[in-house]
């Protein structure tokens, strides 16, 4: 089992990775696409932030055009999400609808 750490960082990496392939240059781009904080974007993908929510990785993940399950990959496999899941009283697959459904209504 991966250890919260190396979760963290696999899913930096895949963040990075997924902000480069859309071409996003740096971090102010990043932000201005996200609308999240370029210093906690930061940390997010240098794997250093404790335990980024569900809504956060949503909302990157639709910016970048991939699915949330990619940026969970690392060499063909899916990483543990037991700790989002705990850390974040996610309970059922209706909480993570519900968070879903509420970004897609800001927009």
């Amino acid at each position: 089992m991966n250890s919260q750490e190396d979760i963290l960082k696999s899913l930096g990496q895949n963040i990075r990775k997924a902000r480069r392939l859309k071409g996003v240059e740096n971090l102010q781009e990043a932000h201005e696409l996200t609308g999240i904080d370029k210093d906690y974007l930061g940390k997010i993908e240098r794997g250093v932030a404790d335990n980024p929510t569900i809504g956060t990785l949503i909302k990157i993940a639709s910016a970048y055009n991939v699915s949330l399950e990619e940026l969970f990959i690392k060499d063909g496999d899916i990483l543990s999400l037991r700790f989002v899941i705990s850390e974040h009283n996610i309970k059922t697959l209706r909480d993570v609808a519900d968070i879903i459904k509420g970004l897609i209504e800001k927009k």
